[in-house]
């Protein structure tokens, strides 16, 4: 971990077959999960996963599928997790998910969306807020990490714009 730089790494994925999540599937995630588990802890890095958009971990009921035969840690995109909750009173679910598996976060992934996709931090729908309060209730101390990626707009200006969003709401 020294020689890199790291303390952990999430990884994203699943891939959806052609045809769809085949039974199976799920187990199969996990065991290669917990086989790049192995590997990264070997040389002192944790490993997270991160339930992405396009993925067999997208939707709420997914990620449950996941974890109840992988005891990776999480790591939560808080835009992912709010995109996949979509169909069903996204700010409520956002959170119901981050609560549930909270024991069990690595690092958060700060990331706001809009109506045109991934956005700067209090300038989207994503209930950052009501997770932070959560957060710093639990005395949760690990790192957050803010995201622009899939931003069309101007990046230093998200940059500034998540800075001032996030102060004070951190400590």
């Amino acid at each position: 971990a020294e020689q890199v730089g790291v303390s952990y790494v999430a990884f994203c994925g699943g891939a959806i077959r052609g045809k769809g999540v085949q039974t199976g599937d799920y187990a199969l995630l996990a065991k290669g999960l917990k086989e790049a588990e192995k590997v990264f802890a070997a040389h002192g890095i944790e490993a997270s996963y991160h339930p992405h958009l396009g993925s067999m971990a997208e939707k709420p009921e997914q990620i449950d599928q996941l974890f109840s035969v992988s005891d990776i840690k999480i790591c939560p995109d808080l835009a992912h997790l709010a995109a996949g909750a979509a169909v069903v009173h996204l700010r409520h679910r956002l959170l119901e998910i981050v609560k549930k598996y909270y024991d069990r976060i690595s690092f958060v992934h700060l990331k706001d969306l809009d109506e045109n996709g991934f956005a700067p931090l209090g300038t989207g729908h994503v209930d950052i807020e009501g997770v932070l309060r959560f957060l710093k209730e639990k005395g949760y101390a690990g790192d957050y990490l803010v995201e622009a990626d899939g931003f069309a707009g101007d990046p230093e200006e998200a940059c500034r714009t998540s800075y001032r969003f996030l102060q004070g709401k951190l400590i």
